[in-house]
């Protein structure tokens, strides 16, 4: 269900940033034939792209990170991303991590900023390799840089009588308030929850629907 869900809505997107597992767990490809030499060679990642293609030919980007984890404070730290058929590959460096939550989020955004800036590949790439490392190696700057989150029952209650959904007017504040200063929003939402009963379309892939109506 979750593979049939995913891959109508990647039907409908030109750009994707997630790494082998993702490919395979949430769209169903099979694993890559090559093998990598470590978590930093893009080898297994870009042998998987043209299936990828094959299967979503309007796709022009894709994009993961890559991280080798030596321990927990310490993790060597790169990226790759395929655009419109070649192939960009960011520097490799060494993390001093404080948090590692974040840096996979963190590199979507630079990313993104350096695509609609009108940047080159590589330094679009670059710039979300250097977000999501800036990220990790500083104490709160996952809520402070480029990103912060809403949790969707805590705003509704800024609004008396207002329920906890997507078309909730106090996040319409926030979303035109992200326009206006030209913020990146991720919306993160359960399409599949609560599940509903047989033949009901999930209410969260309803609200996500009329958000963007």
């Amino acid at each position: 269900k979750a593979v049939s869900t995913l891959t109508k809505i990647v039907e409908n997107v030109d750009v994707l940033v997630g790494n082998e597992e993702d490919l395979q767990m949430g769209l169903g490809f099979p694993g890559p034939e090559v093998e990598s030499k470590s978590k930093l060679d893009p080898s297994a990642f870009c042998d998987m792209i043209g299936k990828v293609v094959d299967k979503f030919p309007q796709v022009k980007v894709i994009a993961t990170t890559l991280r080798e984890v030596h321990s927990t404070n310490h993790h060597s730290w790169g990226a790759v991303a395929w655009i419109d058929g070649k192939t960009y590959v960011s520097p490799t460096c060494e993390l001093n991590i404080h948090d590692r939550v974040g840096g996979g989020d963190g590199f979507a955004p630079g990313f993104f900023y350096g695509l609609l800036s009108g940047e080159s590949e590589q330094e679009a790439v670059n710039l979300g390799w250097a977000h999501g490392a800036l990220l990790t190696t500083f104490p709160g700057v996952f809520c402070g840089i480029g990103e912060f989150s809403i949790i969707k029952e805590f705003v509704s209650a800024k609004i008396a009588g207002e329920k906890a959904t997507l078309g909730n007017p106090a996040l319409g504040r926030l979303f035109d308030f992200a326009a206006e200063v030209g913020l990146v929003v991720l919306i993160h939402t359960d399409i599949e929850r609560p599940f509903p009963k047989k033949g009901q379309v999930p209410i969260f892939a309803r609200q996500t629907k009329e958000l963007f109506m």
